[in-house]
Order: C-alpha cells, then structure tokens, then sequence
C-alpha cells in the first residue's frame, strides 16, 4: 500500500492516483480514486493502516464478494454494485484481499477533521461514522456528485481546485449528517450568542486583524444568517460585529504605538484600517484623541520602567 503522507491528516490510502486534500480549521481529509485490474498471481491485498479515521468506499463498479481482516477478524464482505457505499473504521486495521478489479471512490476521514466539519457546521455529531446497510447503502446525494468528483479528481488545472474544496466540504458535511448524526446546535442563547459561539466569534473576528473580515463568513460558520447574527453578537456583547472589531483594531493600534517606533501609516496598515486617515478618526472616536497625540502622551511612561503609570 502507497503512503501518501499529507503532512496536515496523514491519510494512507491505496493505489497511484493522487490523493486531492481538502484543508480545515485544524486538519484535513483527502479523496483518490482507487482503480486495479484482475490479479495475475495471488489476490491484490490492499491494507490501510490503523489510525483514528474513517474510510468511505462508493463503488464506480460491481464487486463481488471479497475477504476483509477487520480488528484481527476476518469476515467476507457482500456484494456490492456502482453507486452502494460502506463506511469503514480505520481504527481496526482493515484489510481486504481483492481478486476481482476495482473501481471506488475513496474519503479519508480523520476524526479532526470530522470534529472540524461539524463545527463548521455549527452542530455536533455521534462520535461514529456508520453506513446503515453494510456494502450496499444507496446515496443519491454523492451519486449526484459523483461526476463533478471525478472531473476535478482528474483534473491538475488549478481552476479546479476551488471547486474541488468546494465539492468536498458538501461531501464532508453530507457524510457526516447522513452517517454520523449531524445535529445542529441550538443557535441561540437567551436571544444572544450561545457561550462557545461568542468565544469562537471573537476569535474568529480578531484572527487576522490587518486582513478585512466578512461578517457574513463569520456568521456561515455558526450556520447563522448576517442579520441573525449581528443581532445575536450585539445582545451577547453590547455592540454590534463591526463596532467589536473596529475597537479591537484600536487596542491594536494601541499596543504597536506603545511598543513600537513603527510610523501611524505602518500602524494603520497592521491593524486593519485602510489608511492612515482611517486609522486616526477611529482612533480619535475611540479614545478621544487622534493615535499621533496618544503616543506623543504616553512616550514618557513607555520608554521609562520607572516612570508612574
């Protein structure tokens, strides 16, 4: 069996074909298609090494019957035809002697990435991945995909690529919702933000501080409209998402004047605001005088350790 070393899930799946990642928050899962031929001596092994993930195995072809070595125990799979799927736990050390070719889309899915995809989602899952008939589950949501999976498989153009994450997130949420019992969270918390959602929404807003923020990316993570959100955000913290961030953007600008020589247009630029004229009415809103004042202030207090505070 090929190892194919991803460096963000470690997915091991068989066979030449590349192994497409599809990154997250903190992981990733991975899809290839894994196609052989008739054995000419002995049958094809094919062995995906113990790890805490879940392999989905869709079917491009007919397969008959084949032995499979799960958690030590050998078993013989059934039959299965294009389009039924099977869910396997990589954490028994699976391992199939295939003496027919084969034809299947394969998913790796790590349990981070798992984790992550039901966090995006803004939902919890079961903790196990598990096709309702063994071998022959029929999916017409990844039928439907299978197509548009393939093409963008195939493909190296880098236009693909966006499509592709894109296919796969639906396939991720998708697999997890109909085999892992996807639920959704309750959205809101006494008309506000649930704890953990307005922890994860400052964290979220003030990540990339010199990068712009899209309120409605922020709000599609917790599975919220932009309107719903700001509504909730404002209740939980007293103001609104843009007003939260723009003051964040003034503690920023706060500590780079305070510790740094850095010029305001420097400043500016490192926290967000367009400019430095930006940077100086927020400021001035903010704290009541303009940044080129407040360093001039506290120059004194920042240079001397033994100066009052």
């Amino acid at each position: 069996m090929a190892e194919r070393d991803t460096r963000m899930d470690c997915s091991r799946l068989p066979g030449p074909a590349p192994v497409r990642v599809t990154p997250l928050q903190d992981s990733a899962f991975s899809a290839t298609r894994f196609r052989i031929g008739r054995p000419r001596t002995g049958p094809h092994v094919v062995r995906m090494e113990a790890a805490d993930a879940y392999v989905v195995l869709y079917q491009l072809c007919s397969h008959p019957v084949h032995d499979i070595r799960i958690d030590g125990r050998v078993v013989r799979s059934q039959p299965s035809t294009h389009g039924s799927l099977h869910v396997i736990d990589q954490a028994g050390d699976p391992c199939a002697w295939l003496e027919h070719p084969a034809d299947t889309l394969m998913v790796h899915l790590p349990r981070p990435a798992v984790d992550a995809l039901a966090r995006e989602a803004g939902a919890t899952w079961d903790g196990v991945l598990r096709a309702p008939v063994a071998w022959n589950t029929r999916d017409p949501v990844v039928s439907g995909l299978e197509p548009l999976l393939l093409d963008t498989l195939a493909s190296t153009a880098p236009a693909h690529d966006l499509l592709h994450d894109q296919l796969m997130r639906t396939l991720g949420i998708h697999l997890v919702q109909a085999y892992g019992g996807l639920r959704q969270r309750r959205a809101v918390f006494r008309g506000g933000l649930a704890p953990w959602q307005e922890r994860q929404a400052k964290e979220r807003l003030s990540a990339r501080l010199d990068q712009p923020v899209l309120i409605a990316d922020v709000a599609r993570a917790f599975g919220l409209s932009p309107d719903h959100f700001s509504r909730a955000f404002r209740v939980s913290t007293g103001m609104a998402p843009q007003a939260w961030l723009q003051r964040r953007r003034v503690e920023q600008a706060m500590h780079l004047l305070r510790s740094t020589a850095s010029p305001l247009a420097g400043v500016a630029t490192a926290c967000g605001f367009s400019d430095q004229s930006h940077l100086s009415r927020v400021f001035a809103r903010v704290v009541g005088c303009t940044p080129g004042a407040w360093r001039r202030a506290i120059a004194p207090r920042a240079h001397d350790p033994g100066a009052p505070r």
